[in-house]
Parts: C-alpha cells; sequence; structure tokens
C-alpha cells in the first residue's frame, strides 16, 4: 500500500517551496508569503501523513491529527485566498500605481492577512458543523476531516473555492487588461509605486496566478457539481456528530492516493518553476553556493576577474566624477576647491586618476 511517488513527490514540493519563500520574505510581498506557507504547509502534511499511514489504519498519532486536520481543511482555502490577494495587489500595482509608503504596506499586509488567514480559520470552523468526526484515517492520505454530504456542506465548504477563485479570475482579466494598455509602462509604474519588484518577477508573479486560477476555477466549478449531482441529505446537527468524538477508519481500494491528490506536490513543482528559476534566483544560488566554498570544485561559480575589474573601474570612475571640487587637472584646467574634508581619503596618485588624466587630456 506504500505510495513511494507521492511520498517523494510531496517531500521534493516542500523542499522547493523554502526558497521562494525566502525570497517573497525579502520583498515583503505577503500574499506570496501565505502562498508559499500554505502550499508548504499541505505538502508536508501530505508527506507525514503518507509515511505514517504507509501500511495501516492505526490511530497512531492523536495529537498530529488534531492540528493537521484542520490546518489542511484550512489550506484550500488559503491557498485560493492569497492567490486572489496576490493577483488584486498586482491590479493595483498597474491600474492605479500609488507610491508604497510604510502606512500602505502595513494596509496591505493586514488585508492580506485577514484574507489569507483569518477567512481559511473561519473556513474551518463553518466545516465543524458538517464535519461527522474529529478525524477518520484513509490509507496512505492519513487523517482528514470526513464531512456529510448535505445542503449544509455546499454552503459552508463547496461553493466558497468557487467563489474566490471566481473573484481572481476577475482582478486577473483587469490585470490583463491594464498590462496590455500600459505594456510600455510597467517598468516605469513599477518603480513609481516603490514595490520592489522588477518587470521580470511582476510577470512571473502575473502568469503564475493566472495560471493557477485558470485551472483552480474549473476545477472547483466541477468539485461542485458534482456535489450537487449527489442524493444530499437533510441536516440534522444532532445526528451529524452523534459520533463525533470517534475516529472513523476508512478502508477500500478507492480510498487510495487519486490524480486530485497530486495537485498539492503539483502546485509546489509550479511555485519553484516560477519563482526560483529566474536570473535573480540563479544569482543567489551561486552566491550560496560561494560562502559554502563550493566554487573552489566547480569553475562555473567563480565570479570572473573581468567582471571584478570593471565593478572597480565604476566605483572609482564615480568617486572620481564626484571630486569636481579638488584640485587637480582635467583636460588641461584647475579647479579650486576650499573644501576638501570628504575626499581625505582620495588618492590622486593612483594609476587609475593618471591614466584617465593622460586620456582625457588626449581627447582634448
Amino acid at each position: 500500500m506504500v505510495d513511494f511517488m507521492f511520498t517523494s513527490s510531496s517531500l521534493i514540493a516542500s523542499l522547493l517551496c523554502i526558497i521562494p519563500g525566502i525570497f517573497h520574505i525579502q520583498t515583503r510581498n505577503w500574499g506570496a508569503i501565505f502562498m508559499t506557507f500554505w502550499v508548504l504547509c499541505t505538502n508536508l502534511i501530505n508527506f507525514t501523513n503518507s509515511l505514517l499511514w504507509a501500511n495501516d489504519l492505526e490511530d497512531k498519532a492523536r495529537i498530529y491529527c488534531l492540528i493537521s486536520t484542520p490546518l489542511y481543511v484550512g489550506s484550500s482555502w488559503g491557498l485560493l485566498s492569497s492567490i486572489a490577494c496576490m493577483i488584486h495587489t498586482l491590479y493595483t500595482y498597474v491600474a492605479n500605481p500609488i507610491i508604497l509608503s510604510e502606512r500602505v504596506k502595513k494596509r496591505q499586509m493586514i488585508r492580506d492577512t485577514i484574507v489569507s488567514i483569518i477567512l481559511p480559520v473561519i473556513g474551518v470552523g463553518l466545516n465543524y458543523l458538517v464535519q461527522t468526526n474529529i478525524y477518520g484515517i484513509r490509507p496512505v492520505l492519513g487523517c482528514f476531516a470526513p464531512a456529510h454530504k448535505d445542503w449544509v456542506f455546499i454552503f459552508v465548504n463547496a461553493i466558497w473555492p468557487v467563489i474566490i477563485s471566481g473573484t481572481g479570475c476577475y482582478y486577473a482579466a483587469r490585470t490583463s487588461y491594464a498590462i496590455i494598455k500600459k505594456r510600455l509602462e510597467i517598468k516605469s509604474l513599477l518603480r513609481i509605486n516603490e514595490s520592489g519588484l522588477n518587470t521580470a518577477k511582476f510577470y512571473r508573479l502575473v502568469f503564475f496566478c493566472i495560471t493557477f486560477l485558470l485551472l483552480s476555477f474549473p476545477s472547483s466549478l466541477l468539485i461542485l457539481f458534482s456535489n450537487l449531482t449527489l442524493s444530499l441529505q437533510p441536516y440534522n446537527f444532532k445526528q451529524v456528530h452523534e459520533n463525533f468524538w470517534k475516529v472513523e477508519f476508512f478502508t477500500g481500494d478507492n480510498l487510495g492516493v487519486s490524480f486530485f491528490d497530486y495537485s498539492k506536490p503539483l502546485v509546489g513543482f509550479f511555485v519553484f518553476l516560477f519563482f526560483g528559476t529566474g536570473q535573480d534566483a540563479l544569482a543567489t544560488y551561486a552566491r550560496w553556493a560561494r560562502v559554502c566554498k563550493l566554487d573552489l570544485c566547480f569553475n562555473c561559480l567563480k565570479v570572473k576577474e573581468s567582471n571584478d575589474n570593471m565593478s572597480e573601474y565604476h566605483s572609482k570612475q564615480a568617486k572620481f566624477d564626484l571630486t569636481s571640487g579638488l584640485k587637480f587637472k582635467i583636460n588641461g584646467l584647475n579647479t579650486i576647491t576650499n573644501d576638501n574634508s570628504d575626499y581625505d581619503d582620495l588618492d590622486l596618485n593612483d594609476d587609475f586618476y593618471q591614466k584617465r588624466d593622460l586620456n582625457d587630456t588626449a581627447t582634448f
């Protein structure tokens, strides 16, 4: 009954989400931070469950199940909500650009936290209305929250992914229209609002959100309609929670890992593909490798000497251009200053400045 493919893919997806999460934390993109958190959380739960219940259905981790079960329920809400927040934020960058002051950033953080964290917590609370057992255990997939399929289930659980993903698709369409309309101004708009995003990062975020929403919205509709086609039972709170504190064990060949369960690791791979393979990410990997001294083994990690010399040249040239108040010769002209305290550390006998002086004189 062990599913090595599901276990390994969940583990790899969890590890791949860490690096993009670090990048999002550095840019303080809260929607992306929460999205990465939910993807990481979901895959870690799947990985742990597939190890604990690979060959049996024993109730061997009660405290773990009491924590992971509501967390897993909230992840389906949180992932969609955080991506909806991301695309809404990206829309504001191009449609209504404003300077992101600390006050504006704080307001965005509060909004994203409410939508990506508080809303899923409310969803978990509503799910208890239809949850029949404190948790159930399935082969490989481990503990989960079994639900009573009735009309209350439709309104507190099944319909919300459609609403959230539909809202995200609405803003995705408006963002796409704004990008087409202002495609020549994107770079300047991102610079004006001081979002910390360059054009490449911005487009990666947009494409990720659009790709995810275009897949999640139809699948949410499909799940909703499949639940509606079932013979929904009448709701009775006392009957639904009659055996609530009992752990239910589910057996059967049709209760194993399905294609839908593989969508969770797939999202983790997509997160890394979109946010962990850009030029800025590759430069970060190379920098980390040099810190670990791996450049001693791999020549491709070494910084080229020409690049170092060019950086030194630009650094000296910038400092040289700032010394227009000092007394030195440029193109045969003398310039005198009364205040040279800012340039006491400048050595005008440096070969760089001597060569620059000769070159400028020759040009003159």
